[in-house]
């Protein structure tokens, strides 16, 4: 069965809109990723002024880093939670500036570089205080989904309420300035210069700043250039990667399904609004627009689908396809 969407008459300059329908599967994606599997790996540790000013307030407060992450790691301190780590704030004020970021199990830690990316604040680790335990730049704004997206995605429904606040929130940030979506795509390009692949998958991999009119990014991982010097189609980042955490791929249809005819409309045209707004600023920082680094997401699926899936990898690939197909509007 087939549903189909009202039709969008996109920019006449534009091709990039999103499809208007959307094929059913009986079973959702699940919402594990390449980044959350990979082992973590400290390497190439700088000395950069935030380094040094975390370091320099350590000494001064007379702690341990030890002590400062189990002063942090308390519920009333909790961030935010994913499915294979939780970020604590820190609660001292010289301490302002970091969170404290705990796996559950070290073979979940992303494969990245210790205070990596000097120029520009990503969220990165600046600081390794145990092979579970990291500190990392701290960023502000809220998570873009439901919470704990990553363990509901498979089969949570939304409520009217739930996609009506998904709805506000899209529009909030179409709302946004040009400006927003320039330096969203540069700091995906700047990411990529470093050989970090962005985690697209999951929305609440998105921190959205409502009040200064920012969107970052807080998962990445070390792509094939860095190992074997160079990088897979599926590792590319492209304009995609701002649009489908943005959108909440795996949700979308389910957070259309639950709104009414007027709020559905508006649904879709925020949505291709947004879509056109990073293509647009990915054009403008130079990150690719090609199709053909999404035409890789069937290895991505296939790659990542052994460790949510095992034993039934259709299962996962069927989903993200279905998903990254609707929005590139793949035959």
């Amino acid at each position: 069965m087939r549903i189909s969407f009202p039709a969008i008459k996109a920019h006449s300059s534009f091709k990039h809109g999103l499809s208007t329908a959307f094929q059913i599967q009986t079973n959702p994606m699940m919402g594990t990723s390449q980044g959350d599997v990979v082992a973590f790996k400290a390497k190439s540790v700088r000395s950069t002024p935030l380094l040094e000013d975390f370091t320099f307030k350590l000494k001064q407060s007379g702690m341990t880093a030890e002590k400062l992450a189990n002063s942090a790691t308390r519920q009333e301190n909790l961030r935010g939670e994913g499915r294979c780590s939780k970020v604590y704030n820190i609660p001292h004020e010289a301490f302002y500036n970091y969170v404290i970021k705990v796996y559950k199990d070290k073979k979940f830690m992303n494969e990245v570089r210790i205070n990596d990316m000097p120029k520009m604040n990503l969220g990165q680790p600046i600081y390794k205080i145990s092979d579970t335990t990291l500190v990392l730049k701290k960023l502000g704004g809220e998570e873009h989904s439901i919470p704990n997206w990553s363990d509901k995605n498979s089969t949570y429904i939304p409520s009217r309420e739930e996609a009506g606040q998904f709805l506000s929130n899209l529009q909030r940030i179409n709302s946004m300035p040009e400006e927003t979506f320039v330096d969203f795509a540069e700091r995906i390009k700047y990411a990529a210069q470093y050989d970090y692949k962005t985690d697209s998958i999951n929305p609440n991999n998105l921190l959205i700043d409502y009040e200064n009119q920012k969107i970052s990014f807080v998962d990445y991982w070390l792509n094939d250039k860095a190992r074997y010097g160079k990088p897979k189609d599926w590792q590319v980042d492209c304009y995609m990667d701002m649009v489908t955490p943005l959108l909440d791929f795996v949700m979308f249809k389910r957070y259309y399904d639950a709104l009414d005819g007027t709020q559905q409309k508006q649904f879709i045209e925020t949505s291709n609004s947004i879509v056109q707004k990073c293509y647009s600023a990915a054009e403008k920082v130079g990150l690719p627009t090609d199709k053909k680094y999404f035409a890789g997401a069937k290895m991505f699926a296939d790659k990542v689908s052994k460790y949510c899936v095992e034993g039934n990898p259709e299962y996962y690939t069927a989903h993200y396809m279905n998903g990254i197909g609707a929005m590139l509007n793949l035959p």
